[in-house]
C-alpha cells in the first residue's frame, strides 16, 4: 500500500491525502493490525528510496552535461569516431541523449568548417533534438 500511495502522488507526502488513500484501500482489503504498524516505517522507506532515485537521476544526468561541457571546450581534438566511442560508454549509462542536448546547446552558436563536421555528426547522433529537449523541459519540471 506504501508503495501505491507513494506512486500515486508522485512522492509527496500529505496527511490527509494519505488517511483518504487508507480509507479507500481498506474498502478493497482491510490492513491487520500488523500492516497498520507497519505502514509508517514503509512509507518512510519507500518515500526515502524514491528521493534517492530522484538524486542519483539528478547527478547522474549532471555529470553527462559535464561531460558533454567537457568535449565541446575542446571539441577540435576529437574525431567523429572518438565521439561516437564516447556515444556508445553513455548510452550504456543511460545518458547518451542528456550529453547530446547539452552537446546541440552548447554547438548551436559556433560556425567554421570544422563545426559544420560536429554539427552534422549531432544531428546524425539526434535527429529528434527538439523532443530531447521539450522532454528535458518536462522532466525538469516534474522533478520540481
Amino acid at each position: 500500500m506504501a508503495w501505491a500511495f507513494a506512486a500515486h502522488t508522485d512522492g509527496a507526502f500529505d496527511e490527509e491525502l494519505l488517511m483518504q488513500f487508507l480509507s479507500a484501500y481498506q474498502e478493497t482489503r482491510e490492513l491487520n493490525l500488523g500492516e497498520m504498524w507497519a505502514l509508517p516505517t514503509t512509507l518512510r522507506v519507500v518515500l526515502v528510496e524514491n528521493l534517492r532515485r530522484l538524486a542519483e537521476r539528478v547527478a547522474t544526468n549532471k555529470a553527462a552535461r559535464e561531460v558533454a561541457n567537457l568535449c565541446c571546450d575542446r571539441i577540435e581534438t576529437y574525431t567523429t569516431q572518438a565521439l561516437d566511442e564516447l556515444l556508445v560508454l553513455l548510452d550504456q549509462r543511460g545518458v547518451a541523449r542528456m550529453f547530446l542536448a547539452q552537446m546541440a546547446q552548447r554547438l548551436q552558436d559556433r560556425r567554421g568548417a570544422d563545426h559544420a563536421r560536429y554539427a552534422e555528426w549531432l544531428r546524425i547522433a539526434l535527429p529528434d533534438l527538439a523532443v530531447v529537449q521539450a522532454q528535458q523541459t518536462a522532466d525538469q519540471a516534474a522533478t520540481t
